[in-house]
C-alpha cells in the first residue's frame, strides 16, 4: 500500500513540478521536493523539521562561501554533503538527549539540501511560494484522484 503511495504520488507531484517550471521558470524547491512535502502533509513537525533544517544549511553557505570558491556543482555537492551532517547531527542530539517530543525530524537527509540549493539560487519566498503551490496542487490532486 506504502509502495503505491508513493510511486502514484511522485508520478502526479514530479509532473505538477515539471509543469510548473515549465510555466513559472522558478523550481519549487527541486522537483521531487514537493512530492516529500505532500506525502508529510500531516506531519507539520517533520516540514517544519525539513525547512529549518534548509535555513541553516544556507546560513552556513552563505558564511563560508565568502572564504571558499563555492558556486555550480560545488555548491550543489557542498549543500547536500551538508544537509546529511546536519540532519546526521540533528539526529544525534535529538536521540541524545531524549528530546523526540520535540517532533524535530526531517523529510530524509536529501531534501533539505536540494531545498538549500534552490533557496541560494532563486531565493527564500520565491522557492517557499513556488513549494507550497505545488505541494498543495500534488496533495488535493492525489486526493482527489486516488481517494475519492
Amino acid at each position: 500500500m506504502v509502495i503505491y503511495l508513493l510511486l502514484e504520488l511522485s508520478i502526479i507531484g514530479v509532473s505538477l513540478s515539471c509543469l510548473y517550471i515549465l510555466i513559472f521558470k522558478h523550481y519549487p524547491g527541486g522537483i521531487i521536493v514537493p512530492v516529500y512535502f505532500a506525502m508529510y502533509m500531516y506531519q507539520p513537525g517533520r516540514i517544519i523539521g525539513t525547512l529549518s533544517t534548509a535555513l541553516i544549511i544556507v546560513f552556513a553557505y552563505k558564511l563560508l562561501s565568502k572564504k571558499l570558491l563555492i558556486f555550480g556543482r560545488r555548491r550543489f555537492v557542498f549543500l547536500l554533503v551538508l544537509s546529511v551532517f546536519v540532519t546526521l547531527v540533528i539526529n544525534l542530539l535529538i536521540n541524545t538527549y531524549s528530546l523526540e517530543t520535540v517532533g524535530y525530524r526531517t523529510l530524509g537527509a536529501i531534501i533539505p539540501g536540494l531545498l538549500g540549493n534552490n533557496i541560494t539560487r532563486q531565493g527564500f519566498v520565491v522557492t517557499l511560494f513556488s513549494l507550497f503551490i505545488v505541494s498543495v496542487l500534488t496533495f488535493f490532486s492525489y486526493r482527489l484522484v486516488f481517494i475519492l
